[in-house]
């Protein structure tokens, strides 16, 4: 009996991912027979699940940001922590969220959202999917993965997630192109996380109120401790010791094991915080989270990490016992040129001086004094300088807007 596993609400339609599909010209089982108290332990009526070779599994989460309007929308977020004893690693910082799909009814209704892996990426994921992307389908055991086998994939270096990611997003567009979830023409793909993804789901994202959002761990249910959220390196936790995925209860959005067990890489590459930003110089690899050996009182969703990715004592890639990494479901953000348009068009409309406004009048004329000028100018460096003031009057101006924006919003 084929399975539906999927029917998540993305891009305006419900869709269905089904076993049997078709990979050129010779049929692909996508049935899924591995058992679901492995691969997903605490199902949720929302769950999204992929369908992996070999009759596995992947469950994914939706992370819903607030809905900032438009196809330039994004909202800020404030990451880090206050008061940090180190405030170069962890201080207090502005970034910003979005996602490539929508939710078009309900009470999210044009929310952005991004999926995320549910769960820590687990060894026989890992392993199945490695050795049919080098093997073939004939690649697949005889024997469906047991518990021991949902253990985080640790002891893997950057270069080999993202060769994971690669062969899976690759797997999964031969076999259903058309049965995934996108909003345009471009087709999704699985990546590792950026480091903004990573921490505003560590922390709740729009599942929580400000204060717990803020707050270094996310809010406990009544009479449970961290311990039941946690695995750490403490002698009444996991005492140094990796769990398998699921095994503790997850986040206010349903994720397992953000914090502590395996440490976890994303995408992005470090960077010091400088005074509520990060600073210009990129460096090694950024690993978030905590593991199971380190104290709780060292873990939070703000603590983060530099990696070398080479080991200079072995020369060879990093690869860590307590470290692995998470999947999130995406896409490209230019797809199409009409959406190229749409977006120029935004721009100008998000930086476009309220007409109600008695400083509109000022500022449009600025602009076009300043347009006029850099058409005189004698040579690029002027003409760049005149332009940097003027980037820098709209920027103030969009920001100016969406500050107004979000007030009415939260008024009416």
């Amino acid at each position: 009996m084929v399975k539906s596993w999927m029917a998540a609400l993305c891009g305006g339609m419900v869709w269905v991912i089904l076993g049997g599909l078709m990979s050129g010209s010779s049929a692909v089982s996508q049935e899924i027979t591995w058992d679901e108290k492995y691969y997903n332990p605490q199902p949720i009526a929302d769950d999204l699940t992929l369908p992996m070779p070999c009759g596995g599994a992947m469950v994914f989460r939706p992370v819903y940001t607030p809905n900032a309007g438009g196809t330039v929308g994004d909202v800020t977020v404030i990451l880090g922590q206050e008061g940090d004893e180190q405030p170069f690693l962890n201080g207090l910082r502005r970034s910003y969220v979005s996602g490539p799909f929508r939710q078009i009814t309900g009470p999210k209704k044009d929310h952005p959202l991004f999926y995320m892996a549910k769960y820590e990426l687990a060894e026989a994921q890992y392993t199945t999917m490695m050795d049919v992307a080098a093997q073939g389908e004939g690649a697949c055991p005889e024997r469906a993965p047991r518990r021991r086998g949902f253990v985080p994939a640790v002891e893997r270096s950057k270069l080999e997630y993202d060769a994971f990611t690669e062969a899976y997003s690759l797997w999964l567009l031969q076999n259903m192109p058309t049965d995934l979830p996108f909003v345009t023409p471009a087709q999704p793909f699985v990546r590792l996380p950026t480091e903004e993804e990573w921490e505003f789901a560590a922390r709740g994202g729009t599942a929580v109120d400000e204060a717990d959002f803020r707050a270094p761990n996310p809010p406990l249910e009544p009479g449970s401790s961290l311990n039941d959220y946690i695995a750490h390196g403490g002698s009444d936790s996991a005492n140094g010791r990796v769990q398998s995925i699921g095994t503790l209860r997850p986040n206010p959005l349903g994720l397992h094991d953000m914090l502590g067990n395996a440490s976890e890489l994303v995408a992005s590459q470090f960077a010091i915080v400088r005074l509520g930003r990060l600073q210009g110089q990129p460096g090694g690899l950024i690993k978030r989270g905590g593991d199971a050996r380190t104290s709780i009182e060292q873990i939070s969703s703000a603590s983060r990490y530099e990696i070398a990715p080479i080991d200079v004592y072995s020369i060879a890639p990093v690869r860590e016992e307590y470290m692995s990494t998470r999947i999130v479901l995406s896409s490209i953000a230019l797809a199409t040129r009409e959406q190229m348009e749409q977006i120029l068009s935004d721009l100008k409309d998000l930086a476009r001086a309220d007409p109600k406004a008695a400083s509109a009048r000022s500022t449009e004329e600025v602009l076009e004094l300043l347009t006029r000028m850099s058409e005189a100018a004698p040579d690029q460096g002027a003409r760049m300088q005149i332009e940097v003031i003027k980037n820098t009057i709209l920027a103030a101006q969009a920001d100016q807007n969406v500050q107004r924006n979000r007030t009415l919003r939260q008024l009416f």
